[in-house]
């Protein structure tokens, strides 16, 4: 197994996609993969130069496995163009973490640091596995286009499973998947604030997840719906706990 492979940056590359970054030219498999306790490397950034399009591949655009910790992925576009305004999906997850995958951050604190993960065949962003613990996912848009006005759906916005635990969502776009924004499945500790959950960048309440905002079931356990969240004209419940056995 290889170790100690950490402090790398990928920046500026059209990872799936031709090099207007409008077609797609997909990898076999994953876009990006951080595995084997990869540590401190980052994927993008806070400039429009440092952004990857990470768009078209055939699995995952990135995975971030195997105990793999201290990563920052920033400012890309994963599962649209380069224009950042239609769909050139990925055919699994936009990012993955799991695996033991710890204390690696999903977007920032600012626009620039802003990943679009939309588009995409199955969820924006997953989580899952016991051990897959300290993940922040703050500050992206998924599910909508650059401007956060018009809606580019994944599968689910957000779905954690497999007892991921203690993991933070915040200050995200959530709206326009096809399931739920947020699925929590068998999932614990999580904190969930601040998030705008069916309601455009604008505030404007007319671009809900087709099914649930929020959604805990089987047998998810000590998680913090708020404060702060907007969780508006989704399709169903804007939160929804309860236990269910189908897996849609």
């Amino acid at each position: 197994m290889w170790v100690n492979v950490k402090d790398n940056i990928i920046i500026g590359n059209f990872i799936g996609a031709d090099a207007s970054g409008t077609v797609a030219r997909g990898n076999y498999y994953q876009g990006i993969v951080l595995g084997a306790a990869a540590q401190n490397n980052r994927i993008g950034g806070s400039t429009p130069g440092e952004r990857n399009v990470i768009s078209g591949n055939g699995g995952n655009g990135i995975g971030v496995w195997e105990d793999s910790n201290g990563n920052t992925i920033t400012g890309n576009f994963i599962g649209v163009n380069a224009n950042g305004d239609s769909a050139l999906s990925n055919l699994s997850a936009g990012i993955t973490i799991s695996m033991g995958a710890h204390n690696n951050r999903v977007g920032g604190s600012t626009p620039g640091e802003r990943n679009v993960i939309s588009g995409n065949a199955d969820a924006g962003i997953v989580l899952g596995n016991a051990t897959t613990t300290n993940n922040a996912m703050t500050g992206n848009y998924l599910g909508a286009d650059v401007t956060g006005t018009r809606t580019i759906g994944n599968g689910h916005g957000i779905r954690c499973e497999d007892e991921a635990h203690d993991n933070a969502i915040t200050h995200n776009l959530i709206v326009g998947n096809t399931y739920d924004g947020i699925l929590l499945q068998t999932c614990d500790r999580f904190r969930i604030e601040d998030n705008l959950i069916g309601a455009d960048a604008s505030g404007a309440y007319d671009v809900g997840n087709s099914r649930n905002g929020i959604e805990l079931v089987q047998g998810a356990e000590q998680n913090t719906i708020g404060p702060g969240n907007v969780i508006a004209c989704n399709g169903t419940r804007g939160v929804d706990v309860r236990e269910r056995d189908h897996d849609s």
